[in-house]
């Protein structure tokens, strides 16, 4: 049961790190659309 728990807490930790980039890229795209 601890290893479930464990499995699903690294899990939790990957997918908002992913996000986390996710939203990081979307703000360098928008902010290499700004006409310079």
């Amino acid at each position: 049961m601890d290893r479930y728990f464990q499995n699903l807490y690294n899990s939790s930790i990957t997918n908002e790190q992913v996000r986390l980039q996710r939203r990081n890229h979307g703000a360098i795209d928008s902010f290499n659309k700004i006409p310079k």
